[in-house]
């Protein structure tokens, strides 16, 4: 009777079955993969130690929640539960542990006598202004070296610090310098610090006057005069596009293809290669096209609202996200837009998610590696988030944070800001 009884119960587990006793059903097992990093992690699954390191496969796992947690000395611990379901793989991947490491100072403003800085979306570089003898010294700062270059020194006529941008698709930096009625662009190519090339335009209030160009093979600013967009190719103008009634909200795509609004007819154009003109209707004034591809154009409305809208142009797709600051995540050719309580990413294909909601006052959202984790800079402190798992790690809290990028390749982040009683730049391992 115990053969005839115990036989069937073993086969039946071997075969991958298990009895559920909290729904009274027999269910199949399923399997749990592992993969993270550093490999030699330890991973512990309801608080017994998995003597594997990753990758790891779990088979026979019987259907149900299980609390994961991932350790390693000098990491943060990577904690959450998982659910198997039956006959399905449950995958932990994309995984990197934060190691636990205090902020190091790069540079202190106060010492250095420096005025302001602005560091390169990609980690590599940084602007650094100092006033010497009563002039804005403009110097670059590399960020893989920790040298100092002096690049530009304001002219007399200027009373104000000069203005720093970044491109967000390849390390290039603008000077900006006021000149009575007129402002002076310095295009920079940290590559090549020393070689500026200058661009003079009148400012004109409400007109978009540049613009980073999204294209890889051609000029990597876009200017504008009255009919034309242009770039600076060895010192000289380089007409991209003539159109003699340009707006003063305008925007090229990869294609080199023009967007611009139309505050007449409330809609934005697009002028095709063939200078044919399509129209797509807006709700309200813009102040900003952020991007435009085949799928959507992403603008910004004049009460700082975000809308997408479809090229199919049927209303009911589109949507209005209530956030005002937005980054280009060139990582994952993503748009993360933010208000100072929800995040949101913005795909190519039109489509939007909203990431997180968060009682902390979001400041800036950033990408920390390939595989979609964030860094999310809220109430002065950095943290790391991962979307996918919906796990969030406090990576490092200052007196005062106000500017942080992130070099993926080295796993550093820098910030400006204040620790402790030092004000400056400083470099936080991750």
């Amino acid at each position: 009777m115990i053969f005839f009884i115990i036989s069937p119960l073993i086969i039946f587990y071997t075969a991958g079955y298990r009895y559920d006793f909290a729904t009274q059903q027999i269910k199949e097992t399923g399997v749990i993969s592992i993969d993270v990093k550093p490999q030699d992690a330890i991973i512990f699954l309801n608080n017994v130690e998995i003597k594997k390191k990753s990758p790891i496969r779990l088979p026979n796992r019987a259907p149900g929640t299980y609390h994961l947690i991932i350790s390693s000395p000098g990491y943060q611990t990577w904690e959450k539960d998982i659910t198997v379901e039956s006959k399905q793989t449950t995958y932990i991947r994309g995984i990197v542990l934060f190691k636990e490491s205090l902020p190091i100072d790069l540079l202190d403003f106060n010492k250095e006598n420096i005025t302001s800085a602005k560091i390169s979306p990609f980690g590599d570089y940084a602007f650094i202004s100092k006033k010497i003898d009563n002039l804005y010294e403009t110097f670059l700062y590399n960020l893989k070296t920790y040298t100092l270059t002096s690049i530009t020194r304001s002219p007399e006529y200027s009373q104000l610090p000069p203005e720093f941008d970044w491109s967000p698709y390849e390390s290039y930096g603008l000077i900006k310098t006021i000149k009575d009625n007129n402002i002076l662009f310095q295009i920079v190519n940290p590559a090549k610090p020393q070689t500026i090339e200058t661009v003079e335009l009148p400012i004109i209030v409400n007109q978009i006057q540049y613009q980073w160009n999204p294209a890889t093979i051609a000029e990597k600013i876009l200017f504008r005069d009255d009919h034309n967009i242009y770039g600076i190719f060895n010192g000289e103008k380089k007409i991209i596009l003539n159109y003699p009634e340009l707006s003063a909200i305008w925007y090229v795509d990869k294609n080199l293809l023009l967007w611009q609004f139309n505050p007449n007819e409330k809609n934005i154009e697009n002028i095709g290669s063939n200078g044919k003109i399509f129209a797509f209707a807006v709700e309200k004034n813009i102040t900003q096209i952020i991007d435009a591809n085949v799928e959507r154009i992403i603008v910004k409305s004049v009460d700082d609202n975000i809308a997408i809208i479809p090229i199919n142009n049927k209303e009911e797709n589109r949507q209005i996200i209530n956030a005002q600051s937005f980054f280009y995540n060139i990582t994952k050719d993503e748009w993360l837009v933010w208000s100072p309580w929800e995040l949101w990413a913005i795909y190519a294909d039109g489509n939007a998610n909203i990431l997180q909601r968060e009682s902390k006052n979001i400041n800036f959202a950033g990408s920390l590696d390939t595989y979609g984790v964030i860094l999310l800079l809220a109430d002065n402190t950095i943290f790391g988030f991962n979307p996918g798992y919906y796990v969030t790690h406090q990576l490092t809290k200052s007196n005062e944070i106000v500017d942080a990028q992130v070099n993926i390749q080295s796993r550093k982040i820098y910030f400006i800001g204040t620790v402790g009683t030092k004000r400056g730049l400083f470099e936080l391992d991750y």
